[in-house]
C-alpha cells in the first residue's frame, strides 16, 4: 500500500485504527470552539478587549467606526504619526461584590491598541473625532489630489494620434 492509495481513500487497516480517536480529537476541538466562541480576542487570562473596527470610503473621505462601549471619550488616544494612526485605550473591569461566585466570564476587558495605516491623500490635519454611544467615529478627508477625477470621453482619434498622422501626411508629401 503507498501512499498514493492512501489519498486515494484506499486505506490499510492500521490507519482504519486511527478512525475512532481521530474522531474524538476532532470531537474536542470543535466543542472547545464552540464554548469559547471564536478563538479571536482569547488570552490565557480569559477574553481580551479587540474592538470591532468597520471602514468605508466615500468619494471624499474615509471613515472608520470603531465600538469601544463602556469608555469615556478621554480613555481613548488617538495618535497619527507617519502614514498610520493609531488608536488606543483600557476598559476596565469593576468588582465590587465580596463572595459572589463568577459562572461565566464574557465580556472582555483590558488595555486595545489598534493602528491602521493610512491611504496616500489623506489630510492629516483635518482628521475628526468623535464618541457617542459606545461608537468612536473617526472622519479622514482626501486631499483633492487623491479623489477620484472623472475622464470624460470623446469620440474621433486621440489628440496626439491625429496629430502624428497628420505629420505623417506631410512627411510623405514632402518626399
Amino acid at each position: 500500500m503507498t501512499a498514493l492509495d492512501v489519498w486515494r481513500g484506499d486505506r490499510p487497516s492500521l490507519l482504519s485504527s486511527w478512525e475512532p480517536f481521530s474522531r474524538d480529537f476532532d470531537r474536542m476541538f470543535s466543542d472547545m470552539e464552540r464554548s469559547l466562541g471564536s478563538l479571536r480576542g482569547w488570552s490565557a487570562n480569559g477574553p481580551e478587549f479587540v474592538p470591532a473596527c468597520d471602514i468605508e470610503e466615500t468619494e471624499s473621505e474615509y471613515h472608520l467606526s470603531m465600538d469601544v462601549p463602556g469608555l469615556e471619550k478621554d480613555d481613548i488616544r488617538i495618535e497619527v504619526v507617519g502614514n498610520s494612526v493609531s488608536i488606543s485605550g483600557e476598559r476596565k473591569q469593576e468588582k465590587e461584590e465580596k463572595g459572589a461566585n463568577q459562572y461565566r466570564l464574557e465580556r472582555s476587558y483590558g488595555k486595545f491598541n489598534r493602528t491602521f495605516t493610512l491611504p496616500d491623500g489623506v489630510k492629516e490635519e483635518n482628521i475628526e473625532a468623535n464618541y457617542d454611544n459606545g461608537v468612536l467615529c473617526l472622519t479622514l478627508p482626501k486631499s483633492e489630489k487623491s479623489k477620484a477625477k472623472r475622464i470624460s470621453v470623446k469620440s474621433g482619434k486621440p489628440g496626439f494620434v491625429a496629430k502624428l498622422a497628420g505629420k505623417g501626411k506631410n512627411k510623405a508629401a514632402n518626399e
